[in-house]
């Protein structure tokens, strides 16, 4: 049976949980608090020396890592991956900026309200806050005139996306101020197969995650 590594807080985590829950694959689920040192335990950095979550092993396939590239993998050969050449790059694009111009504002101010550090360090989230409106109203344009990230037709670069977008209210801003976005995260969060961030598995240790490999 396959196992991810990861934290029921985590968007990036969420993101596999998502791409396991569109598959209908089963698996044990290891819940570990990298803010505390558990992603840098032996028995983990054995497994996985890059010491990451989210991390999923799903034998025969070696441990895979890093969020985006999981979820592809898992979605590869479903509807969720186009065919077309073109939509391949378009949908890979989404994804690329999702982890480098999104994640890093968007994700990181949810982290600092989390832990508390906006209070200490206001200017700086001012900023971060203001960057991750502009990564959404990127989205806000794309989504204000179709239904899905690439067109019509869901696909990876939704999942990837929603993880931390639906949680923009977690740092104070308010989803109203991107309607094309809102209807979006409805929309997905409608779907008869989507779980909520909240409905993590029934976590196992990490021994017994060991022990069964």
């Amino acid at each position: 049976m396959q196992i991810l590594f990861g934290n029921s807080s985590s968007g990036n985590c969420y993101k596999v949980r998502l791409a396991l829950a569109y598959r209908g694959l089963k698996y044990r689920y290891v819940d570990l608090d990298s803010l505390h040192g558990e992603t840098r335990q032996p028995a983990f950095l054995a497994l996985n020396p890059f010491g990451k979550i989210p991390a999923l092993l799903a034998p025969p396939a070696p441990l895979m890592v890093e969020s985006n590239a999981i979820a592809w993998w898992l979605l590869r050969d479903t509807a969720l991956w186009p065919s077309d050449a073109n939509a391949q790059q378009d949908c890979l694009a989404w994804m690329f900026w999702e982890q480098y111009s999104h994640e890093p504002k968007v994700a990181v101010a949810r982290s600092w309200v989390k832990l508390g550090r906006d209070r200490s360090q206001r200017e700086a989230f001012a900023q971060l806050r203001s960057e991750a409106r502009g990564a959404l109203d990127h989205m806000e344009r794309n989504l204000s005139r179709r239904p899905y990230v690439l067109g019509t037709g869901l696909s990876v670069a939704d999942l990837c996306l929603y993880a931390y977008s639906h949680k923009i209210g977690d740092f104070g801003l308010d989803m109203a101020d991107w309607p094309g976005i809102a209807a979006w995260c409805d929309r997905l969060a409608g779907l008869a197969w989507w779980p909520a961030i909240e409905a993590s598995p029934e976590p196992v240790s990490l021994a017994t995650a060991l022990a069964s490999l």
